[in-house]
């Protein structure tokens, strides 16, 4: 909820994202409890299902029944620049390959804040993925590229090392200043990753 380029963090997010021509749906699943009811009610025209706190993987499991989707795509919401054209390019990716599960994020990934993961729906109904794990419950995909079980491919991003270090992703009061500080520069919240990476290498 907090301000970004006269908008919300979650409203930049979901505006970019709105921009994808391979999403179908776009659902916002937060938590049931009251210190998101704020989030839930500013979030009026857009689809939102509200689970268990800690157990996000519930929340997945949940949205599967009632959807019965192909594939998940999973953004997390500390991402307000994520980009819609990397974002299909990743899922087109993932249907090439006929992977189970796909990201940019694990192996030569992107800069943290434009992460994507996609992976079959179906892998959350199998018996080897339900877990007592808080761990797995809250991050929900780590079992999928660490299990050795499934299918996985990398969406790989290979620039100089020590740009790979920039962090477009909110987790801190910093974090929010960086941005704010890119886009009193440049108009970033309508550019795509590359438009946003070309600038960012040449500062």
């Amino acid at each position: 909820m907090a301000p970004l380029y006269n908008s919300t963090v979650i409203d930049l997010l979901l505006s970019r994202l709105a921009k994808s021509m391979l999403i179908d749906e776009i659902i916002v699943a937060t938590s049931n409890q009251r210190t998101d009811d704020k989030l839930a009610n500013h979030l009026f025209s857009t689809k939102v299902h509200r689970g268990d706190l800690f157990d996000v993987r519930s929340r997945y499991i949940e949205l599967c029944s009632e959807y019965l989707p192909k594939n998940i795509i999973r953004i997390t919401a500390d991402c307000p620049l994520i980009c819609w054209e990397l974002v299909d390019k990743v899922i087109a990716f993932h249907e090439e390959g006929s992977a189970e599960y796909t990201a940019n994020c694990n192996f030569n990934a992107f800069p943290k804040g434009f992460d994507v993961e996609i992976f079959n729906a179906e892998v959350l109904m199998r018996e080897d993925f339900q877990t007592d794990n808080d761990y797995e419950k809250e991050h929900v995909t780590p079992w999928m590229y660490t299990s050795g079980r499934l299918k996985v491919a990398n969406y790989e991003f290979s620039p100089l090392p020590a740009r790979k270090n920039f962090n477009f992703s909110v987790d801190t009061r910093r974090d929010l200043t960086f941005l704010q500080n890119l886009g009193e520069k440049f108009p970033v919240e309508s550019l795509t990753f590359e438009e946003i990476w070309n600038h960012i290498t040449i500062l």
